[in-house]
């Protein structure tokens, strides 16, 4: 018997993945703002400039000649208010050498650098200083995580995973999936039991998806807080998780409503139809239903004729499978000894036997096609609704078309 399992991104509940945390490697980083200082320093020097006009100029003219000297100092004073502004224009310039010098945080600059905490902020790389590839682990791309400045691969991270007992605390609980060969009692994979009465357990997995189930007190339980499964071949369902660098991937719909556009929800994710027809899906077996391939059903009939307290129909396709007296198999005498029911069958093969009276086994009269000793059809939903049935023609596997 085979189950699975994980987390990043968890749902909480009957049970739950909760934390997640990526494990790479990588280092720091800085970036200059020289620049922007030096601009300002030529801003002062204009400034200086304008002073000395002023005191050359309009001092000067003005001893040289009373009112004419007053008339050159004039000038002079403008000569030296043009200095000022000259020197205002360096202070512009410095404030956008300082911009410049911002910006130079998210490029190359001329520093250079051995490690990546010569730089300030920022990392090094090609022996000059640059901006950090990220930020946080969602700067980067599914497969990697931020690691100082560096999105680098991310070979396991820390997933988390919880059950909640519903009922009574059981004395065991282990964790069993693809990633430790559906081992039911690992020591290395029994979850730890916390003061609120939860047990959890955090395992190191490298990003992908793995099926798991909880093993509680030696019963395979599928984790009930995660939407996401998967037939586990037993009749049963396996949790799925699905992780990325960046955490447990949470699934994008759980529903058609989910999603727009006229898409549809497969596998946990918005995608287009399908099907619009049934000829669309290309199998005789399947039918189109809302945009998705499903399974066909036929409706069959089958009848008796002869004396008896109950009929019932039960076979491989009954629920449970081979119950002399399932719920919803029975037949119903429409008149003296003559017994009817049409039921919904997915295509064949199927086998099956009717059984009087709640311990009388008999093969169906009206059909001749057997199998293992039992009464066999092998219809195809290709077929209209209550066709041929059974491999000798006959209609349904009582006998009638249904």
């Amino acid at each position: 018997m085979k189950f699975i399992a994980t987390r990043f991104w968890l749902l909480v509940g009957a049970s739950a993945f909760v934390g997640f945390a990526g494990a790479c490697s990588s280092d720091d980083a800085s970036s200059p703002d020289n620049s922007g200082g030096a601009g300002e320093t030529s801003g002062n020097g204009g400034k200086a400039s304008g002073g000395k006009g002023n005191q050359t100029s309009g001092g000067k003219g003005g001893q040289a000649s009373g009112g004419t000297g007053n008339d050159a100092g004039s000038p002079g004073d403008l000569a030296g208010s043009a200095g000022d502004l000259s020197g205002g224009a360096p202070d512009m310039a410095g404030g956008a050498a300082g911009q410049a010098g911002a910006a130079g945080d998210h490029s190359v600059t001329t520093q250079s650098c051995g490690a990546d905490n010569d730089c300030s902020p920022g990392i090094c790389n090609a022996s000059h200083c640059t901006v950090a590839e990220c930020v946080a682990t969602d700067d980067c791309s599914s497969t990697k995580a931020c690691k100082s400045g560096r999105c680098l691969t991310c070979t396991t991270a820390s997933v988390a995973f919880k059950f909640t007992p519903s009922g009574a605390a059981p004395t065991a609980v282990y964790l069993a999936g693809s990633f430790n060969t559906w081992s039911s009692a690992d020591a290395g994979y029994k979850l730890t039991k916390q003061d609120n009465g939860d047990f959890t357990i955090s395992i190191a997995l490298a990003p992908g998806s793995y099926q798991y189930k909880f093993v509680v007190d030696g019963t395979w339980t599928r984790d009930s807080a995660n939407p996401r499964t998967a037939d586990d071949g037993a009749g049963g369902l396996n949790s799925i998780a699905v992780t990325s660098c960046h955490g447990l991937v949470p699934p994008e719909c759980l529903a058609d409503q989910d999603c727009s556009g006229g898409k549809i929800c497969k596998n946990f994710a918005c995608t287009a139809p399908e099907c619009v027809v049934k000829q669309d899906c290309g199998n005789v077996d399947l039918a189109c239903g809302a945009g998705h391939c499903v399974t066909a059903t036929c409706n069959h009939t089958f009848t008796y004729a002869g004396a008896a307290t109950t009929v019932y129909v039960a076979g491989d396709f009954t629920n449970p499978q081979w119950d002399p007296m399932s719920a919803g198999w029975a037949l119903t005498q429409t008149s003296t000894n003559v017994w009817s029911g049409t039921f919904p069958l997915t295509a064949g093969p199927h086998e099956y036997k009717l059984v009087l009276d709640g311990n009388n086994w008999i093969l169906d009269p009206a059909n001749t096609a057997q199998q293992n000793t039992n009464s066999f059809v092998a219809d195809s939903c290709a077929v209209s609704s209550g066709g041929s049935g059974g491999t000798g023609g006959t209609g349904g596997t009582g006998g009638t078309g249904g």
